[in-house]
């Protein structure tokens, strides 16, 4: 049977609290010396304790001054509580519940501990040798060239993140860096520790691996040390820089400079690294979400001219008419109240241009672009004036422009002066091992961005993003990441019932890989989806899928998804 533990659900004026007991209990009163605080005036500053007995929660009041009561019962002294019931304290109701221990503490992502933090800390995961030595042979690689590349600490540390837990090491690791003496400290969060851990020096950089078990699991230390050597190597790319020439192009950025431990996308940074110094236009496909404004960045970034313009126009967000003012500029008095002013190809000249959903776009303005890649100018409406507009294109759709250039939707002239290079963007679904370390970073951001520190993720939590499908991608993940730093208390972990109920109910991955196996998650992903959509009314989701409501109530019990009665 899983393990479970306590929770309370409590709502202080406008805000939710979640408390955790643990095998020690907890203290909760109003003061900040308890375990938890709740900040209420009917709430004494020592009010209860509680401490797990069994399968029932005893509950001691403190001589509280407005009492606790039961399910609305006086409590005199001693008593307990059961899942569902509910204890009141002075004005403040919490709902006791269980959850499974694996949402109860962070597996990835929490804050780290200063580089001092005493040994013995408890943490989330079960630290395992095997996989070890895969780690040091293949993640490595990418975490030394994006160090050599002077790649930011966070970033470096949300890759960090990602090899160990595919290395099971563990499933906690974050860079603190002390802005006083600069050390950094990458933090390893391991099992149940036993009061030892490892401590590798070089220079003026500490690593400390906490939790090493007391068997000494071997390659830790090496992995410790290589982790280092990388946070070394970005310290000095970043700080000891050698000279630039005047007048001299920066060198590429020859590394990968995306969160991601996908070898195709990996291979597509690599390749961009080498192309972006060229004037070779690239064309960058994929789903919505996948990316694609951040790799023509990078392309623009890596180029040895960043300090050129770089200038942004979705192509999808204008009608004809106004797409037209503002990619090509517009003369004054072409109309009632018209300014002159130059569009993009003008503004940007000797610059970049990134045409995000290119697909989108008329034929006659594909054709006006066309003679601006032509003859390198460009002509405002309503003049014949030529201005000089010697512009890189990058662009980006997530429309199929072969199959368009093949309907006559798209010409084909452009498409192979655009598409000098072509990238396809993988989708998030297919690159899953990337998921935990981008939810954590995106999770930090968002919850930095509130003043607060961010909790991490639960196993639980993790394993239900990892099996959701993600048809947002990138963006989507971003988006439920800020949505949930608006909805945690500071240090909150993450459990798995505070993320939207269709990532919850996402089937768990399965190794079976035959069409059966797929044409059924895929079944129960649309059915799951429809759900959602309908608030749980299962006729109008039945409508909704094609289907009778009998044969969804027939799918339901199936999948075993909620009360098909």
């Amino acid at each position: 049977m899983e393990a479970r533990v306590w929770r309370l659900l409590a709502r202080v004026g406008d805000r939710e609290q979640r408390l955790l007991v643990g095998a020690d209990g907890a203290l909760i009163g109003s003061s900040p010396e308890c375990d938890h605080v709740l900040s209420d005036p009917t709430v004494s500053r020592r009010h209860v304790r509680l401490v797990p007995n069994g399968e029932a929660l005893g509950v001691e009041d403190l001589g509280s001054r407005n009492g606790t009561r039961i399910d609305g019962a006086r409590l005199a002294g001693h008593g307990i509580v059961h899942t569902g019931q509910r204890l009141r304290l002075g004005d403040v109701e919490l709902l006791v519940e269980r959850i499974a221990a694996d949402d109860s503490v962070a597996a990835i992502g929490a804050a780290s501990a200063p580089a001092d933090t005493e040994p013995g800390t408890p943490a989330a995961s079960t630290m395992v040798a095997a996989g070890v030595v895969r780690f040091c042979l293949r993640e490595m690689e990418p975490l030394l060239i994006r160090a050599a590349a002077g790649i930011a600490d966070e970033e470096l540390a949300a890759l960090a993140v990602n090899a160990l837990v595919r290395a099971q090491i563990g499933l906690g690791a974050a860079i603190h860096r002390d802005r006083t003496d600069g050390v950094s400290a990458l933090i390893a969060c391991a099992g149940r520790l036993e009061g030892e851990t490892t401590a590798s020096t070089l220079g003026e950089h500490r690593l400390h691996v906490h939790g090493v078990a007391r068997d000494d699991r071997p390659g830790v230390e090496s992995v410790a040390r290589m982790l280092l050597a990388a946070l070394t190597l970005a310290d000095r790319s970043r700080h000891h820089a050698p000279p630039q020439a005047p007048g001299a192009k920066r060198a590429a950025v020859a590394a990968v400079s995306v969160l991601t431990s996908s070898p195709a996308l990996q291979d597509i940074y690599r390749q961009a690294a080498r192309l972006a110094p060229s004037r070779l236009n690239v064309l960058i496909t994929g789903e919505s979400g996948t990316g694609k404004e951040l790799l023509a960045r990078h392309l623009h970034e890596a180029s040895g001219e960043p300090d050129e313009v770089f200038l942004v126009l979705n192509c999808a967000a204008l009608p004809a008419d106004l797409l037209d003012a503002e990619l090509f500029g517009i003369e004054a008095g072409i109309a009632t109240g018209v300014q002159a002013r130059a569009g993009r190809f003008e503004l940007a000249h000797g610059g970049t241009v990134f045409l995000d959903e290119i697909g989108d776009m008329s034929l006659d303005t594909q054709s006006r672009i066309l003679r601006v890649l032509q003859e390198k100018q460009v002509y405002r409406v309503g003049t014949h004036k030529p201005r000089p507009a010697d512009v890189r294109i990058i662009a980006a759709t997530h429309r199929d422009l072969p199959a368009m250039v093949e309907a006559g939707t798209f010409r084909l002239d452009l498409y192979h002066r655009i598409a000098d290079w072509r990238a396809e963007l993988p989708t998030l679904r297919d690159r899953r091992q990337d998921i935990p370390g981008l939810a954590a970073l995106f999770l930090a951001r968002s919850c930095a961005a509130r003043g607060v520190r961010s909790g991490g993720l639960s196993k639980n939590a993790v394993d239900a993003l990892c099996a959701y499908s993600w048809p947002g991608n990138v963006r989507e993940l971003e988006r439920e990441m800020s949505r949930l730093a608006l909805f945690i208390d500071d240090g909150e972990v993450v459990s798995s019932d505070l993320l939207r109920p269709d990532v919850r109910a996402a089937p768990a991955a399965t190794t079976d890989n035959t069409l059966t196996a797929r044409l059924a998650l895929e079944e129960r992903r649309l059915i799951t989806e429809a759900l959602v959509r309908t608030g749980g009314q299962v006729e109008e989701a039945a409508r909704g899928l094609g289907v009778s409501k009998a044969t969804l109530y027939r799918r339901l019990a199936h999948f075993n998804l909620g009360n098909s009665d």
